[in-house]
């Protein structure tokens, strides 16, 4: 199913729903659609949220944003197809229920190794030449 096939088919069943109010969770296939159909700022708005939030959403379900700029591209028709949703992980949060409080981002912890020091340009002379 192409991506906008499916976002067409989740939106379905949400669109009549006054969301904000009803509380119920998301999933992140919804979340996907949601994102991809409309503004940032307009998804956030039917949950009383900041779109900041609704990104952090994203991010903690794993669901792919649009770029900076896409929906000025959109307006003009040069905008690029959706990438497709990635499939969940094992251990991925898949639903979202709004008011939620959002996990702390788990980045992995990288160990730092000193290398060694060089110099840039040309080798400092200490005999004078």
């Amino acid at each position: 199913m192409s991506p906008s096939n499916f976002i067409s088919s989740r939106l379905t069943s949400h669109q009549n729903s006054d969301m904000k109010s009803s509380f119920e969770p998301l999933t992140r296939e919804t979340l996907y659609a949601l994102v991809w159909q409309e503004p940032m700022q307009k998804v956030a708005a039917r949950y009383g949220v900041a779109s900041t939030y609704v990104a952090r959403v994203c991010v903690e379900l794993r669901v792919p944003r649009p770029p900076s700029g896409y929906w000025s591209k959109v307006e003009f028709g040069k905008a690029s197809p959706a990438p497709p949703l990635p499939p969940a992980r094992d251990g991925d949060v898949t639903e979202w229920h709004p008011g939620a409080v959002l996990t702390a981002p788990q980045r992995p912890v990288e160990k730092r190794t000193r290398g060694k020091r060089t110099t840039c340009g040309t080798p400092n002379s200490q005999d004078g030449e």
